[in-house]
């Protein structure tokens, strides 16, 4: 698959009427006066904090492998005051895919993603790494592979983190994918598992599995809190074969319940987040020409979803976003960039 630019995929959008594009221009920018102060100030501070989306040229190490792979994905940050139409804000890491966001109420923000930054490192190809703001998400510490400690000896490698704030407990949870026969294999050995961290840093696994399912792996996890419920989802396989949900009372016992129904062309592969009493996922389209476009579906109640409403995102897949302590949105996307 061709690396498409931004501006090709905005415009194919619009030209083909997508949900979601009627308050942006050519440019993909918001009218409101709302979201045009925030591009600014975006684009001041971009120039006055630390902010190191780590070397664009890891790409190159991967030409001999064909087909679209995820490393050839870049994270695209995009912000938005209502989470249904975004602005591009920057690139935040290159080489990297299956992002995911939290913070502690605060100011200190977690990114979690799988880093593909060097293949001929092993420390940093294919590892969850992990980002760290201080600042509500201005400036962020360079990518670095995160601290689990404790992992079984039968383990294979962690992979499709998903990371939340724990508020009953003040602790960080890092939830992932991993198979405990060794393997690389996506087979009934890979089931979700969990880690948790005090201070953002180290992660301490936690033993057994927060879900499992019967006669196939379980892949791509989110987790979001509702009310005092914790909701759990993966996809179940195909896009229309919807997506598994479980619900939680403590974020670590899951018991699963009615699935989510999909048909062939949205993908339950994404991220939740709480929104005005209720719960948001956002998924991709998987049937849109050259490209991907975003879309969320909410709950109140975890049993029925509303319909699906599309972003103005073009391009993109498995989408990492959360909600601002001022209540605005910020998303990264896993996106093929020039």
């Amino acid at each position: 698959m061709l690396r498409s630019s931004w501006s090709g995929y905005l415009l194919l959008a619009l030209l083909l009427g997508c949900g979601g594009c009627s308050a942006a221009t050519d440019e993909g920018h918001d009218s409101s006066q709302a979201d045009d102060d925030d591009s600014s100030q975006a684009d001041d501070d971009d120039s006055a904090v630390s902010h190191d989306p780590g070397d664009p040229t890891c790409h190159a190490g991967f030409t001999d492998m064909p087909g679209t792979q995820a490393h050839e994905h870049d994270l695209v940050e995009w912000r938005s005051a209502d989470g249904t139409t975004w602005l591009e804000h920057r690139l935040f890491q290159a080489c990297a895919d299956v992002p995911s966001l939290a913070h502690d109420g605060a100011d200190t923000w977690l990114a979690v993603f799988q880093s593909f930054q060097d293949r001929q490192d092993q420390t940093r190809f294919d590892k969850v790494a992990l980002r760290r703001s201080s600042d509500g998400g201005e400036s962020w510490t360079a990518a670095a592979p995160i601290n689990l400690i404790g992992l079984p000896a039968e383990a294979a490698r962690p992979f499709d983190p998903t990371i939340v704030w724990v508020p009953s407990e003040a602790q960080w949870r890092l939830y992932f994918s991993m198979s405990m026969s060794g393997s690389l294999e996506l087979d009934e050995n890979v089931c979700t598992h969990s880690a948790v961290s005090v201070d953002g840093a180290d992660f301490y696994y936690e033993d057994g599995t927060r879900f499992c399912a019967d006669g196939g792996p379980v892949i791509d996890p989110a987790v979001g809190l509702l009310g005092d419920t914790w909701y759990y989802s993966a996809p179940r396989g195909a896009p229309q074969d919807g997506a598994h949900l479980a619900s939680s009372m403590d974020a670590l016992v899951f018991v699963e319940g009615t699935p989510i129904l999909s048909d062939n062309n949205h993908a339950w592969t994404g991220n939740f987040v709480e929104v005005d009493g209720g719960l948001r996922f956002y998924g991709r389209e998987v049937l849109f020409p050259n490209g991907n476009l975003l879309w969320w579906s909410s709950t109140t109640d975890g049993l029925s979803w509303s319909d699906y409403t599309q972003t103005n995102i073009p391009a993109g897949k498995d989408p990492g976003v959360m909600r601002r302590p001022d209540g605005s949105f910020v998303m990264l996307v896993p996106t093929q960039l020039d």
